[in-house]
């Protein structure tokens, strides 16, 4: 009987540490590995020089990159839209490339952020392959708006800044 829970005690023993082993192996350490990046500056408005956020591009392979727009300041239960747009910042057309979607911010004077992975841009039905050198000879702008509290059908711009080649 000792013979017996010692050998089942053994065999618990060896289950797991090869368990253990297993767990240990698949971690994934490899986080995204940033290869290339990019810093734009966004102001307050098309023609204001107050900096308002900045908006990342960060090269994770050949293939991928990553947006991050940042905006410094917000008030309190204000919806601000975030979103990616063709042109320099003082297009009269606006065609959006990429919508970041929209986020409320919860309190006054915090600073909000919105993530994208990019690494195609769809032309109306054509998706076309579009990496960190592309966005770089790219003329495009990013912008985040909000509803005017005092008029909540009318947007205003919180921050706008050029990205790509419209920034040179």
């Amino acid at each position: 009987m000792l013979m017996l829970k010692n050998q089942a005690r053994m065999t618990g023993l060896i289950a797991v540490a090869i368990f253990g082993t297993t767990l240990v192996s698949c971690k994934d350490d490899d986080k995204d590995k940033v290869l290339r990046s990019k810093v734009y500056q966004m102001t307050q408005s098309a023609t204001s020089t107050t900096n308002a956020g900045k908006v990342t591009a960060q090269e994770i392979t050949d293939s991928t990159f990553d947006v991050t727009i940042y905006l410094n300041k917000t008030l309190k239960d204000q919806t601000y839209t975030f979103a990616i747009l063709k042109g320099p910042k003082d297009t009269a057309v606006l065609t959006t490339l990429y919508d970041l979607g929209s986020e409320k911010s919860l309190t006054t004077n915090s600073a909000m952020q919105k993530k994208i992975r990019i690494d195609s841009l769809k032309f109306g039905t054509v998706k076309q392959k579009f990496n960190f050198d592309s966005l770089l000879k790219y003329r495009a702008f990013a912008r985040v708006m909000t509803k005017k509290v005092n008029e909540p059908t009318v947007d205003s711009v919180a921050a706008i800044g050029n990205i790509g080649s419209a920034a040179q």
